[in-house]
């Protein structure tokens, strides 16, 4: 998810912590040093930095906001500024969280962390984890904690609880609202795609980054000639995407504008190239029992088709424009330890590719496969 998510929420990586609260209060003014890190806290629930009391109170308790802070400070920090003011991931306080939410209620801010966050582990924590994450939001935007706890149905109206008057200026000063989509919904590439060809991936035009190494001789080069030694220092940031927690070996596609990416734990992307807005996500249903951050080096694509080896040693054809699963075919038995790492090739129009998981000595070795892209057989 990039930083153009739900304003005020993108990009962060979550953690539940067990951190005792006497803990946490006496780092208020310092430092928490824990499991052998140093993290820098965010404003403290009801510290010095708190947004002005609002009018409503009691939407959620102090130990909520409290349990809240000791996951932000861990792990939500670092994209969303230790003040909840802003970095890489949008603002979590002030005029431009309350532009975006000020209309929408808890239920829904609840909603949307669970369902979308981390950025591709949306639903992995525990309810309760997420209400406190929004008990903290709502407390660092001036709302005032209660004796009753925040739950996941309670509907009220985030603007009413917070301090609005900020927002209200900055609407007489006529700044622009940033509102964004509630949550992240699967799109249709806009255009149309070509289809990847065997002779596509023999002489792939410029802009194109159709399979590992780019070209079949493996030499990872691309004939674009906009970028020289003479204008190198002139390259600015021009997008900036959080992905999945895990080991990353993957090499992007691109193909017609759109960039295929894999992220650990067999999801997969699919992302305009040229603003970093992601089009559409594919998580597999991995069992619990597999590797659930497991790296993927590489995807391929051929015909109208994005294939994937997974973490639990299926390889996975999807609909390269939608996202949707088209055919799943199971190669091993992954509580043997059998695993799909490395990315499908393609031959002659076969998919082909491997096993992994035979690093120690097994009955059964590993094998290399090849498929039909249309049927999976």
């Amino acid at each position: 998810m990039s930083k153009r998510a739900r304003a005020g929420v993108g990009g962060s990586r979550l953690l539940e912590t067990n951190l005792a609260a006497a803990v946490v209060r006496a780092a208020v003014a310092g430092l928490i040093v824990t499991g052998g890190s140093i993290v820098v806290p965010g404003v403290a629930p009801g510290g010095v930095e708190a947004a002005q009391p609002p009018a409503a109170e009691g939407a959620f308790t102090a130990e909520q906001s409290l349990a809240g802070w000791t996951v932000y400070a861990r792990q939500c920090g670092e994209c969303h500024g230790e003040a909840l003011d802003g970095a890489e991931a949008p603002a979590l306080r002030g005029v431009e969280f309350l532009n975006g939410w000020a209309g929408q209620t808890t239920d829904e801010l609840f909603e949307y962390l669970r369902d979308a966050m981390p950025p591709g582990l949306g639903g992995s924590l525990s309810d309760q984890v997420y209400l406190n994450l929004v008990a903290y939001i709502l407390d660092t935007n001036g709302a005032r904690p209660g004796d009753a706890p925040l739950t996941a149905d309670a509907a009220v109206t985030i603007g009413d609880a917070a301090d609005v008057a900020e927002a209200q200026r900055a609407a007489r000063e006529g700044e622009r609202p940033r509102r964004r989509p509630l949550r992240f919904v699967n799109r249709v590439v806009p255009h149309e795609l070509s289809p990847v060809t065997d002779a596509l991936l023999a002489d792939p035009p410029p802009g194109d980054w159709p399979s590992w190494r780019r070209t079949r001789n493996g030499h990872g080069y691309s004939p674009l000639d906009r970028i020289t030694r003479d204008n190198v220092d002139q390259l600015r940031l021009a997008w900036v995407l959080a992905i999945r927690e895990g080991r990353h070996q993957t090499t992007p596609l691109v193909h017609d504008g759109v960039m295929f990416l894999a992220n650990p734990g067999s999801v997969v992307q699919a992302i305009d190239a040229a603003t970093g807005q992601v089009i559409w996500q594919y998580r597999s249903p991995l069992p619990e029992e597999a590797p659930q951050r497991a790296p993927t080096r590489t995807l391929a694509l051929y015909g109208d088709k994005v294939f994937l080896a997974t973490a639990d040693a299926a390889i996975v054809a999807l609909d390269a424009r939608t996202g949707a699963e088209v055919w799943r075919t199971l190669k091993a038995d992954y509580t043997q330890g059998f695993r799909g790492n490395a990315g499908p090739v393609i031959a002659d129009g076969v998919v082909v590719t491997g096993t992994n998981g035979c690093q120690r000595y097994k009955e059964q070795t590993c094998f290399i496969t090849g498929h039909d892209p249309d049927t999976g057989e």
